[in-house]
């Protein structure tokens, strides 16, 4: 069986720009793909941010989730459409900081899988920055107030919540001095989506 293969990566100033490359086989359609961002300026920050964002982009593309929807398609019985993408989308912007938000799918004919994270960064250094960064919080603070807020959302999330490194924290920032932490799908509990929580920001 033969797979014609089309790669279209694309690069964005300050927006995101949807670009669908499909791969074809006789039996199944595979949606693969990674919509990227790239931030204006020709400072060294700048450039380190860029590089950042490209290292994010080119490991979701050779990620264990690529491979197992080329597969899945391969081994196909029927016509259906296999979707491993991303997209992501500047959400605040300032002269300090910079936060992406990254949305991805996966779907391989069971349950469709949506994930959420962010990328933030400082335009002064470049460096990545933690949520302890962004938050005036202590650590043991911000982990009951996310504690709090999980379980305000779905009481059943009671017995599930992991202990966490806040450390480790996803997030992204967004207006009005927010950021919005994010879970990935069974990190904090049952279901094949991302749980979110707004917490205050100092940016």
């Amino acid at each position: 069986m033969k797979k014609l293969v089309s790669f279209a990566l694309a690069v964005v100033m300050v927006a995101s720009l949807c670009v669908i490359p499909t791969t074809v086989s006789a039996k199944a359609k595979t949606k693969i793909y990674y919509n990227a961002v790239h931030i204006k300026g020709k400072s060294k920050a700048i450039a380190k941010i860029n590089a950042e964002l490209q290292k994010d982009k080119t490991k979701f593309l050779q990620s264990k989730n690529v491979k197992r929807i080329n597969q899945y398609a391969r081994n196909a019985s029927s016509d259906m459409t296999y979707l491993c993408y991303a997209n992501s989308k500047i959400m605040y912007n300032t002269k300090k900081v910079v936060s992406v938000k990254v949305v991805t799918h996966w779907f391989a004919g069971g349950v469709y899988n949506k994930n959420i994270y962010g990328l933030t960064f400082s335009k002064k250094t470049g460096e990545k920055l933690k949520f302890t960064d962004v938050s005036a919080q202590s650590r043991q603070a911000i982990k009951e107030t996310i504690k709090e807020k999980l379980i305000s959302q779905d009481n059943s999330l009671q017995g599930n919540i992991q202990n966490f490194n806040v450390k480790k924290l996803k997030f992204y920032l967004k207006d009005k001095n927010k950021a919005v932490i994010c879970f990935a799908p069974y990190e904090v509990g049952y279901g094949g989506w991302a749980r979110t929580v707004g917490m205050k920001s100092i940016y």
